[in-house]
């Protein structure tokens, strides 16, 4: 990577933490229940037996546990194809993830969401700030696109790939306000913190160059 796309990718994680961080105090000192509210209203009034299931399928598969389990898949294959640098870049990134993720719902610790009139449709433990299916997804799917735009050579696939992608992490995210287990701020926190760590793996990991 060259010292220009270094500053680049720099820079973007420096303004994604920033973004994040102020989210962060946001929440913590109850300044966004308004707007969560608001918008949490707006998404339950879409609610309807067939857009549920979709919904709670997609945040199925998206779950920590269905997600780990996917990026072992992925680590074993890298590892058995001897692409052992891009293993360990799979790895390190996710596990940083995961790792951010809980510290902050620890120190946060934002119940998760409670609406008298509007009742959730999963039962989620834990706290709720910011959103580890979000999180999680955006920083894994993330990675893949990285290297499947490093690697794939059919364009047809790679902008399906690229199209899709994103999609679905979007959807993931809509999926927990919509069952009820986030508010809209904890989505967009997640995919802020998500952005940050995908963007300064990016950087730390491609220092050698492009031989993942």
């Amino acid at each position: 990577m060259t010292i220009t796309n270094k500053v680049k990718f720099g820079a973007t994680v420096v303004i994604l933490v920033v973004a994040f961080a102020t989210i962060v105090f946001a929440v913590a000192g109850n300044k966004t229940m308004d707007f969560d509210a608001q918008w949490t209203k707006v998404i339950y009034d879409l609610r309807s037996p067939f857009l549920t299931q979709i919904l709670t399928a997609i945040s199925t598969v998206s779950s920590t546990m269905f997600t780990g389990l996917l990026t072992a898949i992925m680590i074993l294959a890298f590892w058995i194809k001897k692409r052992r640098q891009t293993a360990l870049f799979f790895a390190a990134t996710l596990l940083t993830s995961v790792i951010i993720n809980n510290l902050v719902k620890y120190t946060v610790q934002r119940p998760r969401p409670e609406f008298p009139d509007m009742p959730a449709l999963e039962d989620a433990s834990w706290y709720s700030f910011p959103s580890g299916h979000s999180m999680n997804s955006l920083v894994f799917y993330g990675v893949l696109l990285f290297l499947a735009n490093k690697s794939v050579k059919n364009k047809k696939l790679l902008w399906t790939i690229n199209i899709i992608a994103p999609i679905f992490v979007l959807l993931v995210g809509f999926s927990r306000v919509y069952l009820g287990a986030h508010y809209p701020a904890d989505v967009i926190a997640g995919f802020l913190a998500g952005a940050a760590v995908l963007n300064g793996a990016i950087a730390i990991g491609t220092r050698r160059g492009d031989s993942m």
